[in-house]
Order: C-alpha cells, then sequence, then structure tokens
C-alpha cells in the first residue's frame, strides 16, 4: 500500500493548505464569538417591538431571537466557515502525487 509522502507534496500546494487552515480557524473562532455574545445578550423570546423575532440555536440547541440583521450576519458567518478548508484540500487533492499514491494503493 502506497501512501502519500508530505516531502513529496510541492511546497506551494504545502502554504496554500497551511494558509486555508488558518482562514478556517479565524472564521471559525468569529462564528464562535458571535454565537457566544448571541448566547448571553440576545432575548429568549421573540419581541416585536425591538424586531427580535429570528429564533436562532446557539450553544448545544438554546434559542434565542434576533433581529433581522444579526440573523443575516450570523448566517453568513456560519455559511463560510468550511469554504476555505475545502479550497485547501482541493487544492491537495489535485496533485498528481495524490492521484499516484491512490492509484498504486488500488492495484
Amino acid at each position: 500500500m502506497s501512501r502519500i509522502e508530505i516531502s513529496n507534496v510541492p511546497t506551494w500546494r504545502k502554504i496554500v493548505f497551511f494558509i486555508c487552515v488558518c482562514i478556517t480557524m479565524f472564521f471559525g473562532i468569529i462564528a464562535f464569538s458571535k454565537e457566544a455574545k448571541i448566547y448571553a445578550s440576545a432575548v429568549r423570546a421573540p419581541n416585536s417591538k425591538t424586531a427580535e423575532t429570528y429564533p436562532v440555536s446557539v450553544n448545544h440547541g438554546y434559542i434565542r431571537y434576533l433581529t433581522s440583521e444579526e440573523h443575516d450576519n450570523l448566517a453568513f458567518w456560519r455559511a463560510f466557515v468550511g469554504v476555505p478548508l475545502l479550497l485547501g484540500l482541493l487544492v491537495m487533492v489535485t496533485s498528481r502525487e495524490f492521484w499516484r499514491a491512490v492509484h498504486d494503493a488500488s492495484s
């Protein structure tokens, strides 16, 4: 069974993958920070006077209510947490060395 040797992967691919992992961690920290702030400060029941009527599940299923802008902002950060990591993985799996190792492993 053949393995992918990291030393055979071009340096630029390693750098791009590392940067993508760092960006993913950064986005994750931002999303976690927003959820923690919402958990601590958002209302627990809908309030039509302040327009906090959009339910959001945070911190293991606790429901908090947000305004439209806050809801959209949180949805944006939640949606993009994994995108840079997917791009980094795409860079790694498009390497010829990766597919050589997969082919050798299946033979």
